[in-house]
């Protein structure tokens, strides 16, 4: 990479050697500074396109991360209550999955 770059100086600085010595140097000069100030506007605009994007997903995953958070609040503050409600369900349908998952374990040897 640094090498192509050296070719690219290299070659500039050829090129502005010849338009100096035909005599043409004061336009090409305003014409390769009127280059290079538009590409730095587009390289400013690119990067505050850059930024604005960023700024907003990471508003936005924040804003997620909250939502998830509450739902998940919300889903163990009613599993809790139905628990508390009728533990002697919660505890026969786990017993049932344990007796299942050990048959289960218990036949493949």
């Amino acid at each position: 990479m640094a090498n192509a770059q050296t070719n690219t100086n290299a070659r500039d600085v050829d090129t502005r050697d010849t338009i100096r010595a035909n005599g043409d140097g004061s336009k090409v000069s305003k014409a390769m500074k009127l280059i290079n100030e538009a590409q730095e506007e587009k390289t400013e605009q690119a990067k505050e396109q850059l930024r604005g994007a960023y700024t907003y997903a990471r508003e936005n995953l924040t804003q997620l991360g909250e939502r998830a958070s509450a739902m998940a609040t919300k889903a163990t503050h009613t599993a809790e209550q139905s628990i508390q409600q009728r533990p002697f369900r919660y505890v026969a349908g786990a017993s049932v999955v344990g007796l299942i998952f050990g048959y289960l374990l218990a036949k493949r040897k």
